[in-house]
Parts: C-alpha cells; sequence; structure tokens
C-alpha cells in the first residue's frame, strides 16, 4: 500500500478576521499574509515530499532491487532480463529553492533543515539508481561475485537513505503542522464555511492517524485490529457530527460538501471491512489495502474540491 499522510490545505482567499492573543498570525493584513505564506510553503513541501517519493524512491528501488535480480541471474548463466531504463520527470519550477517563511517564526530553522535534508536524502536515493544503470550499461559483461557485492552496497545504501528521508519528512510535517493550523484558523476566522472546513479537517486528520496507525501494524509479523477500529470508530462518529451541520447557502458548495461526506462514509466501509477480513486472517490482503489507499485519495481530492 502506498504510504499517504498529509493533506494539501487550500490556500484561501484573505478574509477579515477576528484578533487572537493566542494566534500569532492576528487579524492585521501582515498577518494573514503571513499565514499564507505558511500554508503555501506547507502545500509546497507536501508536493515535493509525495513527487520525490513516488518518483525517485518507490521507482529507483524498484530498479535496484530488478538490478540485484538480473545480476544474480547472469551469474547463473541464465539470460536475465535487464531493468528498463529510467527517466525521472522534472521537479515543479521553483519548488526546491523555496524559502522557507518567516511565519514559522522560531521553528524557521529547524523547518529549514529537515526540508534540505529531505530533498537531499531524495536526491541521494535517485543518485544510486543512476550509478546503478550506468553500471548495467554493457549489455556484454560478465558478472562476476564483486559486482554482486558491489550492487548489494549501492542497494544498502539506498534503503539507508529512504530512511532517512522518512525520518526527515516525519519531522518536517510534524514541526510544520501545528503551525500551519494556527495559519489556517487565522484565515478561516470569519469565513463563512469555517464550522464545515474545521468539521473535515478532524476527519481528515483522524484518517492520517489511521494510515500511520496501519503503516506500524503492516511491520508486525501479526496486526492487530483493535487500536485500527478505535480510530475508525472515531472517524464515523466524527462524520456524523459533520452531516448535522447546518446547510450550506451556497448550493455548489454544498453538493461539494455532501460529496465530501460520501468519500468519507467509502473510507469508512472499505476501512472496516479490511479490519473484519483482517481479524481472522491476522493479516491484510493486498486488495483491502488498495481499496483503502484509493478511498483515502479519493477523500483528499474531494475535500480539497470542497475547500478550494
Amino acid at each position: 500500500m502506498k504510504k499517504i499522510i498529509f493533506l494539501a490545505l487550500a490556500v484561501l482567499a484573505l478574509v477579515g478576521c477576528n484578533n487572537s492573543s493566542k494566534n500569532p498570525f492576528g487579524s492585521s493584513l501582515s498577518g494573514r499574509q503571513n499565514a499564507n505564506d505558511v500554508i503555501e510553503f506547507h502545500n509546497v513541501a507536501l508536493d515535493l515530499y509525495k513527487k520525490y517519493e513516488a518518483d525517485y524512491l518507490l521507482k529507483s528501488m524498484d530498479y535496484i532491487k530488478k538490478a540485484e535480480e538480473y545480476i544474480l541471474e547472469k551469474q547463473k548463466g541464465e539470460t536475465g532480463i535487464k531493468p528498463i531504463r529510467l527517466i525521472f520527470a522534472p521537479m515543479p519550477n521553483g519548488f526546491e529553492d523555496k524559502k522557507v517563511p518567516s511565519g514559522f517564526g522560531e521553528q524557521r530553522d529547524s523547518v529549514s533543515t529537515y526540508f534540505t535534508q529531505m530533498k537531499e536524502s531524495a536526491y541521494k536515493v535517485r543518485s544510486a539508481a543512476e550509478e546503478m544503470q550506468r553500471y548495467l550499461s554493457n549489455s556484454d559483461r560478465n558478472y562476476k561475485e564483486s559486482d554482486a557485492e558491489k550492487i548489494k552496497k549501492i542497494a544498502d545504501e539506498s534503503a539507508s537513505n529512504v530512511l532517512v528521508f522518512y525520518v526527515n519528512q516525519k519531522r518536517l510535517f510534524a514541526l510544520m503542522s501545528p503551525i500551519v493550523e494556527q495559519a489556517e484558523e487565522s484565515i478561516l476566522s470569519d469565513h463563512p464555511l469555517k464550522d464545515q472546513i474545521i468539521s473535515s479537517k478532524r476527519i481528515i486528520t483522524l484518517t492520517d492517524r489511521f494510515i500511520d496507525e496501519l503503516g506500524v501494524e503492516m511491520d508486525k509479523e501479526e496486526v492487530q485490529t483493535a487500536q485500527l477500529q478505535t480510530t475508525c470508530n472515531e472517524i464515523a462518529q466524527q462524520l456524523a457530527k459533520n452531516k448535522e451541520l447546518p446547510k450550506i447557502k451556497d448550493g455548489r458548495k454544498q453538493v461539494l460538501f455532501k460529496i465530501f461526506n460520501e468519500a468519507i462514509e467509502k473510507f469508512v466501509a472499505g476501512v472496516q471491512k479490511m479490519l473484519d477480513n483482517g481479524k481472522e486472517a491476522k493479516g491484510f490482503s493486498e486488495e483491502d489495502l488498495q481499496d483503502v489507499s484509493d478511498n483515502y485519495e479519493r477523500m483528499v481530492e474531494t475535500y480539497n474540491d470542497f475547500v478550494n
């Protein structure tokens, strides 16, 4: 299952908001601009994280794995299937050079450090795959034991850099999260959809927690469903609260809010099916995991359609 953790927050149009001594962004124009800058940076970091994971980490590690298998087959005298040449998609222009805005306050330097280290580790994995590709470029090569050892070393170093990537990604978003929430609350203060957006974000937060908990269980030899069931129940309870909120006057927004709630229902149903099946089997099927992953992505899409 592809692990998708974070939600892309919408950069909302500036609106008037009440002053709050507890919120560092306040209600001034500069405060609201700082809040938008913080949310924009979060979205850039999130987009890069997803692109690094999909295009650099997953693609590179898959290539390296197939390269190892190819060399072992060649050593046995078999024909072997050389992995298909890698092509990496370019990163969005200007994203990787994005400066951390001042709105992050005293956490600005730490955010910059984690952001940089996440980027650097992703590039190390990509570079390792490109090195592997150059190593295999000679189709007439007779591979020896030393070749297998070199490939294994590249694979091990890449796996270590993948871990570094996820450690920094997790630290980065954990550090940004409370600041981003304050920024969004500042912007949403007098927003007509404040209650619906905040309630819906609580659901997203719960689903993010579920995905994290699922990842922990997947690393175990025998999964336990009790905590996952508790979180699933919390999501269902928050969904019920979402449905009880007043009808939105804007007809289009009301339709989008309804579609979002329906996406949550489908996610919860898929999770419950997976948990029921997994309780007996002490594990989760690929089909159930893929359904949960697809339903999660759809839920995030419908949330962003609603708030944008």
